[in-house]
């Protein structure tokens, strides 16, 4: 009896997510599309990226008067994925400003805006792909964090589900941040998971990206927000809280070990 109950549950459970992505599909779509159309434009002329590409430009320049090098280092979570991958635009052209790292955590552009976007920009010299890292949760880990309502979960998946299958342009669009969006697809979650399989955005993007070690995964339910072992829930927006997250980035900025523990991440 107990595996019939537990797949009643998990059917109920599904049916109630997509009722919830029909919902916001229907009235919260315009705010996700207004949100990147804002990005957008913020990489027109005199618009914010493109005076901070200008300024970036400058400043490498006045640098290397000196003898000095520009290290940019980009980190975007989620949305910033997106204002990144346009700023990234704004580096190109005849005097490239060359990103020497970028980190991206939990991305929450499209597999298809990467290719368009990420991609220019390594073909442009600006960003080289091994230069980029993503840093995702495991599929078990987005399926499992809910979107809170008061004291319950009003939806029982990450953002990134709900953007994927409700707010994006196509009902299951790929987006970055995903695990299952950066691995080779396996053929029990072929027709689930995004529209169209294989996803011929997916497939674009892993060709571009040499992945592996540049792909980490948060694969614990807790992660690490002191040095002294507090822990939050493994979620969509824990990435800026996870000590082992940051530790990680900001030593590869550093080139070596920090000087000292992080002490703790609360923002």
């Amino acid at each position: 009896a107990l595996p019939i109950l537990d797949r009643l549950r998990d059917a109920a459970a599904e049916a109630k997510d997509r009722a919830i992505e029909a919902v916001g599909r229907q009235f919260a779509r315009g705010i996700w599309s207004e949100m990147r159309e804002n990005a957008e434009g913020g990489a027109t002329t005199d618009h914010v990226l493109d005076l901070a590409a200008r300024m970036l430009r400058e400043l490498r320049d006045t640098l290397a008067k000196s003898g000095k090098t520009l290290e940019l280092h980009l980190i975007g979570h989620s949305a910033g994925s997106i204002l990144i991958g346009h700023l990234l635009g704004r580096l190109g052209g005849a005097n490239p400003v060359q990103a020497t790292s970028c980190e991206l955590y939990a991305a929450a552009c499209s597999s298809a805006f990467a290719v368009q976007h990420y991609g220019a920009a390594a073909q442009a010299g600006v960003l080289s792909m091994d230069r980029l890292r993503l840093h995702v949760l495991t599929d078990a880990n987005e399926r499992a964090d809910g979107l809170p309502s008061a004291d319950r979960d009003i939806y029982g998946k990450s953002l990134l589900y709900l953007v994927s299958r409700a707010l994006d342009d196509i009902r299951k669009q790929p987006l970055l941040g995903m695990e299952r969006a950066l691995v080779r697809p396996e053929a029990a979650w072929l027709d689930d998971q995004w529209a169209g399989a294989p996803n011929a955005d997916v497939d674009a993007w892993l060709k571009l990206w040499p992945a592996d070690a540049l792909l980490h995964r948060v694969t614990t339910p807790k992660v690490r927000t002191t040095k002294t072992g507090d822990q939050i829930d493994a979620s969509h927006g824990s990435f800026d809280n996870n000590l082992d997250v940051i530790t990680g980035t900001l030593e590869r900025i550093r080139g070596s070990g920090l000087v000292a523990p992080m002490e703790w991440l609360d923002y």
